[in-house]
């Protein structure tokens, strides 16, 4: 454990135990969008390239939204 880590806890223990729940819950929520975005990466970059190419190819609309 590095030592941010260490000081930030040392912080939190500090805090109330409704506070530290909310900041265990928001972490938690952050690490699961991470590990999100990393198993659909591959998803993300083939569909971005493919928008890409209906752009290109002129099969997209633009709208005044």
């Amino acid at each position: 454990m590095t030592s941010q880590i260490k000081k930030a806890l040392h912080k939190i223990e500090e805090l109330s135990a409704e506070k530290q729940n909310e900041i265990a819950r928001l972490i938690l929520e952050e690490l699961d969008w991470e590990k999100t975005l990393e198993s659909t990466q591959a998803s993300l970059s083939f569909l971005a390239k493919e928008a890409k190419e209906e752009y290109k190819s002129g099969l997209t609309q633009e709208k005044d939204w």
